[in-house]
């Protein structure tokens, strides 16, 4: 069943991915088994829960236009995917899509915010993509090895999806900057702890959250900039939409999120 609505709502991830060993009865349990899971905890009651892609496939087939629209955007960048990897390339990003397939609950957008991360870079015409999951010599791993194609030089590339608490955000200059300048120092020193070689790691943050604390960020980066020289600028979704179901979506730095706006 899981297949079939992928195929129904994602033919684009199907396309890019060989999908012939993948333990489809395994998913189709372990989401029946967290259906199940919630339907006792709920007690018949309305109740939050993290949702997952499935969750999302569930609310386009309801007709929920933010789920419609999120759809629309995953569709459309495994299309580019599709478009703009080579077959080496496609055949190392498997193992991301089939962990977020896995992932039965809100996880599953730390994964396609690193899809979403190598699709900007690859877009970019300045990378090809080497490894996924590199093993450093310590011992630990980053997201992506990538080579340079003006030049031929290796970048290591780790994203940090960050999901914002809306009930914590603090619109503040001083707070923000703390906040994120902490967050990835300590990223970026667990990635190095023990490491004696140099390895060029640059950390790449993915915001998620509703599109008001988006904005207090790109407000924030339209004026400041992070301290951290391996850091680059956050990256943030934005979904612009209309009631007959036309989606623009964009998937940037968050300074440039609400240009339009």
């Amino acid at each position: 069943m899981v297949k079939v609505n992928l195929e129904i709502f994602l033919p684009a991830l199907v396309e890019l991915v060989d999908f012939r060993d993948f333990p489809w009865d395994k998913i189709d349990q372990a989401f029946t088994a967290k259906w199940q899971e919630r339907t006792i905890a709920s007690k018949g009651e309305p109740m939050i829960v993290e949702a997952s892609i499935y969750d999302v496939i569930i609310g386009a087939k309801k007709g929920k236009r933010e789920a419609i629209g999120l759809l629309d955007f995953f569709n459309k960048l495994f299309e580019e995917l599709v478009d703009n990897l080579t077959p080496p390339e496609k055949v190392l990003v498997r193992s991301s899509v089939k962990s977020m397939l896995k992932a039965l609950d809100s996880k599953y957008l730390n994964f396609v915010g690193e899809i979403g991360v190598l699709n900007n870079m690859i877009k970019s015409g300045g990378y090809r993509l080497n490894a996924i999951e590199q093993i450093l010599q310590n011992g630990k791993s980053v997201d992506f090895k990538f080579t340079k194609t003006i030049n031929g030089e290796i970048i290591m590339v780790e994203v940090v999806n960050i999901h914002l608490d809306a009930d914590r955000v603090e619109n503040n200059i001083t707070a923000i900057d703390k906040f994120l300048t902490n967050k990835l120092a300590v990223k970026m020193a667990d990635k190095k702890q023990n490491l004696t070689i140099n390895e060029d790691i640059h950390l790449v943050p993915v915001l998620w959250g509703g599109w008001e604390n988006i904005r207090i960020y790109s407000n924030y980066f339209r004026n400041n900039k992070l301290s951290l020289s391996f850091a680059v600028e956050p990256i943030a979704y934005l979904q612009y939409n209309n009631r007959e179901n036309y989606f623009e979506h964009h998937f940037k730095t968050v300074s440039h999120l609400f240009d339009k706006d």
